[in-house]
């Protein structure tokens, strides 16, 4: 995918360009075995004037380019067993260094009982200012037409590279989907949040219809 902006009146004058190239997307997938499956993606992009923005100065809209790389395999162990996880580089104009992020996690369908999917997760990146990883797990139980509920629980940790300041934040989360009449369902979250920046609570719940 490509996207071009045809630049006019302010647009070109803040831009200094007729034509803007604003995003680039290309993505690949290659299935090696069946029970192996790899990608590789690359995108960048870059923020774009709207109206709301266009009073802003120009030291405080951040039009640096990015570009990233991003790679994941994905690897079927057996009918219930997953393995899958991904790399991924992003380099940003003006930046001291490169950001790097990784993850890896497991998926285990029918796990001690039917319909019971357990997923743990190991996620963590580097960058300029920050490095930090956040592992979690979750547990779902799906019912018949539709229905699921599920918990899920993880931790943050992060360092602060200027000031060698570590933090870390834990979150306990109850989740689930009740399928109703008329193509409707209600959907509901509850969080339990703390650690160094945010302890409290946070509950969304969610009435919708399918068209």
């Amino acid at each position: 995918s490509l996207e071009l902006d045809y630049n006019r009146d302010w647009r070109k004058e803040k831009t200094a360009e007729t034509i803007s190239l604003t995003g680039l997307y290309v993505s690949g997938s290659y299935k090696i075995f069946d029970w192996l499956n790899t990608g590789v993606s690359y995108d960048n992009r870059k923020n774009y004037y709207t109206y709301e923005l266009r009073s802003l100065a120009d030291s405080l809209f951040d039009s640096a380019f990015r570009q990233g790389i991003r790679t994941n395999v994905h690897v079927r162990y057996s009918k219930n067993i997953n393995f899958y996880g991904n790399f991924g580089w992003r380099n940003r104009e003006g930046e001291g260094s490169d950001t790097y992020s990784y993850m890896v996690g497991l998926n285990v369908s029918n796990f001690l009982i039917r319909s019971l999917r357990l997923t743990p997760r190991f996620a963590g990146f580097t960058n300029y200012y920050t490095s930090g990883y956040n592992p979690s797990v979750s547990l779902t139980k799906n019912f018949r037409y539709g229905h699921y509920m599920g918990i899920s629980a993880g931790s943050y940790f992060y360092t602060l590279k200027n000031t060698s300041t570590n933090n870390m934040n834990n979150w306990i989360r109850l989740y689930g989907q009740l399928e109703l009449p008329w193509q409707m369902y209600f959907s509901g979250n509850y969080e339990f949040d703390w650690g160094d920046d945010v302890e409290g609570h946070r509950i969304l719940a969610e009435l919708g219809y399918r068209f």
